[in-house]
């Protein structure tokens, strides 16, 4: 048996030995791990953890994200900071297709090579076509500016 398998049947576990209590929550002959399976896709910016759980958590239903163009996101250099975390947990080329964008693409039911050709899409080809796109950092203290002008009139 799978270690992931394992671990969803210990949930499945769970709500068998509470099936006591006359709750039912699940849809009709779904357990716990087909919920999951079927409609959550866990999303991550920089976890090295789940990275290495991977195999436990299921890695179908992992997707990396950088949450541009948020606080919290990797950019400009998330590409690179993505690579050290994937190489450093080991990851296999399925693992990182899947983890990168096949398993958003499948949830969404999503073909990104329709509209550009999966050669046009490494990251060296996707920044070599988009030279107008600013790619400098932005200071927390000009991100503090902008946002007291916007409110300044409050």
């Amino acid at each position: 048996m799978k270690t992931e398998d394992m671990v969803m049947i210990s949930i499945d576990d769970h709500v068998v030995n509470q099936s006591r209590t006359g709750t039912s929550f699940l849809p009709a002959g779904m357990s716990p791990t087909d919920v999951w399976r079927k409609n959550f896709l866990a999303c991550y910016i920089t976890e090295p953890s789940g990275l290495n759980n991977r195999r436990r958590l299921g890695v179908d239903t992992i997707a990396w994200e950088c949450d541009y163009p948020h606080s919290d996101s990797t950019w400009p250099n998330s590409p690179e900071m993505l690579e050290e975390e994937l190489d450093a947990c080991e990851c296999t080329d399925e693992e990182i297709d899947k983890i990168t964008f096949a398993n958003a693409a499948k949830f969404f039911d999503w073909d990104p090579f329709e509209h550009i050709p999966r050669e046009e899409a490494t990251v060296g080809a996707l920044r070599a076509r988009a030279t107008d796109v600013d790619i400098s950092e932005t200071s927390k203290e000009e991100y503090r500016r902008r946002y007291e002008l916007t409110n300044s009139g409050s």
